[in-house]
């Protein structure tokens, strides 16, 4: 930099610093800086029901060392499995994987797309292609946020749907406001995602036409509203920022007739899983509420369309573990089922079109450390 203009080409200092995050801490007169980086392992598991005691079975490690906060995806006739890497300097972008669950053998597809979190792949109702989401490598609209079509065999991604304030608003695949955790509808020409309104604090989740561009609203919340006799448990310097994006609605699962929607809602207060029409706006049906530092995980629907599996853990940092849980749309107390890990985090589930196998991510922080690039300014 000369008189606060750059000066030259930029020159990379060191590659592949860190697989998850980085914290800068800063530079030291003699030129040496300092960085923390944080580290996570997650794995994909399978779990089988033993329908003797309808519980289920010691889940086996089917694949190491996946990306963080991914999840897994059973195709729709239920031979494949799709997951995602991404392992620092061995893969430069994410990598999709797809796994043969008869004979074993996967394919690998490079996406040319960045890493993003929460990146859950979700098989379309035809089987040929995977919904995704991730950004954009245009060069006039860098870091732009996008939904992905991704084909199953070649790995080819097509944005469907494009978060751009820049674009025309009357392109039908550009909205507007944040968008994530997309997810297909049962007959694959619509999809359902959350968006935020971060001016006014607020999230709705909408179903939006794939043709036409069209949507349409089935819920709105505020996710920083605490009820009544709720007490936030956040620290209130905390709560003065914006956690639209961190609370609210996640995980969504659409039922196998197409008529229905899970999700957890989150507030600083508490988590919620809530299910809700996707034909009318009406009031969600909240199943269950837990508090910190209790969270719900990842709603998935039982072939038969009338119970919701989902995952109850305590946050990373107090002794985090997860279990699996069973419980009815109609109503009824939730059902345990016999799985438990502990030291870990769920990511992703999904159930298998026979019902009596689940595949889920799941992982756990390996810890920070903190590191030192000497001489990296020429004082």
């Amino acid at each position: 930099m000369v008189d606060g203009q750059p000066r030259g080409a930029p020159e990379l200092v060191q590659p592949d610093i860190a697989p998850i995050s980085v914290h800068w801490i800063g530079l030291t007169r003699d030129g040496a800086y300092y960085y923390s980086q944080s580290t996570w392992v997650s794995d994909v598991y399978i779990a089988t029901l033993d329908p003797a005691t309808g519980t289920f079975q010691p889940p086996k490690k089917l694949v190491s060392h996946v990306g963080p906060d991914t999840s897994p995806d059973w195709s729709p006739d239920g031979q494949y499995l799709a997951y995602a890497f991404n392992r620092g300097s061995e893969f430069d972008s994410r990598v999709l994987g797809i796994r043969s669950i008869r004979t074993g053998e996967e394919r690998r597809l490079r996406l040319t797309m960045p890493r993003v979190h929460a990146f859950q792949p979700h098989w379309s109702p035809d089987g040929r292609s995977l919904l995704a989401q991730g950004r954009l490598f245009a060069p006039t609209l860098p870091g732009v946020q996008a939904f992905y079509r991704i084909d199953a065999q070649t790995g080819e991604i097509t944005p469907i749907v494009i978060r751009s304030l820049e674009l025309p608003s009357n392109n039908p695949e550009v909205t507007q406001g944040e968008m994530e955790w997309p997810v297909w509808s049962a007959d694959g020409k619509a999809i359902i995602y959350r968006r935020s309104d971060n001016a006014n604090d607020e999230q709705s989740l909408v179903l939006r036409d794939l043709e036409t561009g069209r949507e349409r609203e089935l819920y709105r919340g505020n996710p920083r509203l605490v009820g009544e006799n709720e007490q936030s448990t956040v620290p209130a310097e905390l709560t003065e920022m914006n956690h639209g994006g961190y609370f609210g609605a996640s995980s969504l699962a659409v039922s196998p007739d197409g008529q229905q929607l899970a999700f957890v809602w989150s507030t600083p207060a508490s988590w919620a899983l809530k299910v809700i029409p996707t034909t009318a706006g009406d009031e969600p049906l909240e199943l269950l509420r837990v508090q910190p530092p209790e969270r719900l995980f990842q709603p998935a629907w039982m072939p038969d369309g009338r119970h919701v599996l989902f995952g109850k853990g305590r946050i990373e940092g107090q002794d985090p573990w997860l279990e699996l849980w069973l419980i009815s749309v109609q109503g009824g107390e939730p059902q345990y089922l016999g799985l438990e890990m502990e030291g870990l985090l769920l990511y992703g589930l999904s159930i298998h079109p026979d019902g009596q196998r689940i595949a889920f991510t799941a992982g756990r922080n390996l810890g920070s450390q903190t590191w030192v690039i000497k001489n990296l300014l020429p004082y």
